[in-house]
């Protein structure tokens, strides 16, 4: 039986592997409809698989986009895993024609482009130096990247992503990865500007923390409706954003037992500041991090890891590179602590932050 069929012996749980995405995303949802059936026990797991090259991006995108029309499990959906979440492969967004307009606007103007240095997240995108061949090789990128536009028929007049990405199959793979790996820098900064902003809707997101409780008081009625009278509901939600030391150090075995060396990779683990924290100079307490790298982007041609950030007082932060996390400075603002060295100050910093701030009860 293709499908976990209640009727036959083996019920285990069917993995579909789809080696390659078809053209039309209606004939992948009938690929994936033969092991998703009706009287199974469980549903199956799919694997999607694609090369690295930034044209096929094109077919994740539509397939992304019509499974998220359907209302599959890509985004919003408590059942649906991280590491599946289509949501981040459907590029033909606003965001994603916000990018795709300032990447055609650089490439279509290189005379202009080469007079004003290539903003960080580009540099690392595409490999590119801050140093004194930065300016040669942003000038010679500019050249055949124009060249390869210009050859696959696309200008300012490109009407969307889709059309852009199907003509980006058409260039060399190595100029097309880099086409891609310039249009991926600029979404990200697309739409984290935007998150800043407060202007990006990420759909239904989970409330995170140690403990998520509903305040004494709520929920209160605002008012009922007069056909079905169903009430609306106002509910206030208290939420310990911290992470005890506990909760960390089982983070940390989780990670290196998902690794595939089986231990931490470089630069993971729990930091201590070499400074103490402002207003808490008297006490001598110092801040405490951990980092733990998110998934490094397939489609990046010289990825540089990012770290998601936890703190004792606030949990899951903003998003690093360790570079950005040591600071520019000689001496690194933090240092890579052992694990058992860091359960006193971790806990205390936890403990105060119940009910004060991170500067101390005089801020």
């Amino acid at each position: 039986s293709l499908q976990a069929d209640r009727r036959v012996s083996n019920t285990r749980r069917r993995v579909h592997i789809t080696l390659e995405l078809p053209w039309s995303a209606d004939q992948c949802i009938q690929q994936c409809g033969r092991t998703h059936r009706s009287n199974q026990i469980q549903g199956p797991q799919y694997v999607l698989m694609m090369t690295a090259c930034g044209g096929e991006r094109r077919f994740a995108s539509t397939v992304a986009k019509r499974l998220q029309a359907l209302g599959a499990l890509t985004k919003g959906d408590r059942r649906a895993a991280d590491a599946s979440d289509l949501s981040a492969f459907d590029v033909d967004t606003k965001w994603g024609r916000h990018a795709m307009n300032e990447l055609i606007d650089t490439l279509t103007r290189p005379a202009y482009s080469r007079t004003i240095p290539p903003p960080k997240h580009v540099r690392e995108a595409l490999g590119i130096k801050a140093n004194s061949e930065l300016q040669e090789r942003w000038a010679s990128y500019l050249d055949e990247a124009e060249d390869a536009l210009a050859s696959a028929g696309i200008d300012s007049d490109c009407p969307g992503v889709k059309k852009l990405l199907n003509r980006l199959l058409g260039l060399p793979v190595g100029m097309q990865n880099q086409i891609f790996a310039h249009f991926q820098a600029n979404l990200e900064d697309q739409v984290q500007r935007a998150k800043d902003n407060h202007q990006y809707d990420e759909g239904v997101v989970d409330i995170r923390g140690q403990a998520v409780k509903i305040e004494a008081g709520y929920p209160e009625s605002l008012a009922t409706d007069a056909q079905s009278h169903v009430e609306l509901q106002h509910f206030k939600l208290g939420v310990d954003r911290g992470i005890s030391i506990s909760n960390a150090l089982d983070l940390l075995k989780d990670k290196a037992a998902k690794n595939e060396s089986g231990v931490l990779y470089k630069h993971e683990g729990i930091y201590k500041s070499n400074r103490t924290v402002i207003g808490r100079e008297q006490e001598g307490i110092k801040a405490y991090a951990m980092l733990i790298q998110k998934p490094l982007p397939s489609f990046c041609l010289n990825p540089v890891p990012i770290f998601k950030v936890y703190r004792p007082g606030t949990g899951l932060g903003k998003p690093t590179t360790i570079s950005d996390f040591m600071g520019d400075g000689s001496t690194p603002r933090f240092q890579l602590q052992a694990a058992e060295e860091c359960t006193k100050g971790w806990t205390r910093l936890y403990q105060d932050a119940l009910s004060v701030c991170s500067h101390g009860p005089n801020c």
